[in-house]
């Protein structure tokens, strides 16, 4: 820190796997800002320029209870969820390898019927949703659009997608200090999980992710390459040194 002209922060933090609300997030509301902020994930030295943002939602939906000998004096709540599973599920198909899309996880479905010969009247499903940035501000009215008449929708988890334009100065800096070390400028890529960068998105301060080559992450196998972690080292130092230039 002594050899540069400019403030520089280092943020430690314990939380950023359930979310970093206690850690980051809680810094920032404490008024904590940017010019740019490198968020040392382990991305094999490319950088993460955009960063898919995340909902967890519960739909419910009801019908009408009846003895399962009579099905049309009733109205199944799970025939009516399964309806709108299909319809979301068409919208948003699983792809068949990485892409840069909107994905959809239903990841829960229960219903408190737990009789055998009984129509249920109602159902919920827990949806995992990883939207692309161009999705952020429409994947909700999508959803809303596609419940069941009577159906509920519940936010528990809403958090926001990222994007840093590649032609950023920093970004290009950093690229630079990358190809001054490894002959190659950094690649750009685009991050289908997420990290505390998103949490730097609402207050306007650009995030992104670099880090040196691992894998396991959250594992009790969780690893990162020593000669990686190096050049990640020299690479943090040539892009400080320089950024003031």
């Amino acid at each position: 820190a002594p050899q540069v002209s400019y403030p520089l922060g280092l943020q430690l933090v314990t939380d950023e796997e359930i979310g970093g609300f206690d850690g980051t997030k809680y810094q920032i509301e404490e008024g904590v800002r940017a010019d740019f902020v490198i968020v040392a994930e382990s991305t094999g030295l490319t950088i993460e320029n955009q960063m898919k943002g995340i909902l967890n939602l519960t739909v419910r939906a009801t019908g009408k209870a009846a003895h399962g000998a009579y099905p049309w004096l009733g109205e199944n709540a799970i025939w009516r969820l399964n309806q709108f599973l299909t319809a979301l599920h068409e919208r948003f198909p699983d792809p068949a390898g990485p892409a840069w899309v909107t994905t959809v996880n239903p990841s829960s479905i229960r219903t408190t019927n737990s009789a055998f010969n009984k129509v249920p009247d109602e159902a919920e499903v827990d949806l995992n949703i990883r939207f692309v940035p161009a999705d952020a501000e429409t994947v909700l009215d999508v959803i809303r659009a596609l419940i069941p008449a009577g159906g509920q929708l519940t936010v528990h988890f809403h958090e926001p997608a990222n994007y840093i334009a590649p032609d950023h100065p920093d970004i290009i800096r950093l690229s630079r200090a990358v190809a001054s070390l490894t002959g190659e400028s950094a690649p750009l890529v685009a991050a289908h999980g997420t990290s505390d960068a998103r949490h730097f998105a609402p207050v306007g301060c650009p995030a992104i992710e670099f880090g040196p080559a691992g894998g396991g992450m959250g594992s009790d196998d969780e690893w990162v390459d020593i000669d990686s972690l190096d050049h990640f080292c020299r690479i943090m130092k040539d892009f400080l040194l320089n950024l003031a230039a």
